[in-house]
C-alpha cells in the first residue's frame, strides 16, 4: 500500500483506532465486521477474511506482520495433504459415535 492508501485505510479506521488516542478497548461483533468492511472497501481482502488478527496486531502496533502471518497460515493449512488429514477426521468421528453411543446404552 502506497502512503497516501495507508493514510486513507487508517482515516477510515479512526472510530476504532483514532490517531493520538488510545484504541477503544473492547470490541463489539459488529465492529469487527465493520473493521472487516472497511478493510475490503480498501482492497484489503486477506486481512478482511481475518478481522480479529488485524485488531490483534493493530493493537501491538505490528500490523505490518499480517502479510507474514497470513503467508504462515496459508503454508500451515496447504501442508496438510488431505490423506493426512482423512484418516484424522475419520478417527475423529468415529470415536465420538462409540462415545454418543456407549452414552445412549446406559
Amino acid at each position: 500500500m502506497t502512503g497516501k492508501a495507508v493514510d486513507d485505510v487508517d482515516k477510515a479506521l479512526g472510530a476504532w483506532f483514532p490517531p493520538g488516542l488510545p484504541p477503544q478497548a473492547t470490541f463489539s461483533e459488529t465492529d469487527i465486521r465493520d473493521i472487516s468492511e472497511v478493510l475490503r472497501r480498501y482492497g484489503k481482502d486477506t486481512w478482511s477474511r481475518v478481522p480479529r488478527i488485524y485488531i490483534t496486531l493493530r493493537l501491538i502496533d505490528v500490523v505490518s506482520a499480517i502479510e507474514v502471518f497470513l503467508d504462515a497460515m496459508i503454508t500451515k493449512c496447504l501442508s496438510h495433504s488431505v490423506n493426512e488429514l482423512y484418516p484424522r477426521l475419520l478417527k475423529v468421528r468415529t470415536s465420538d459415535q462409540t462415545s454418543l453411543r456407549s452414552k445412549q446404552a446406559y
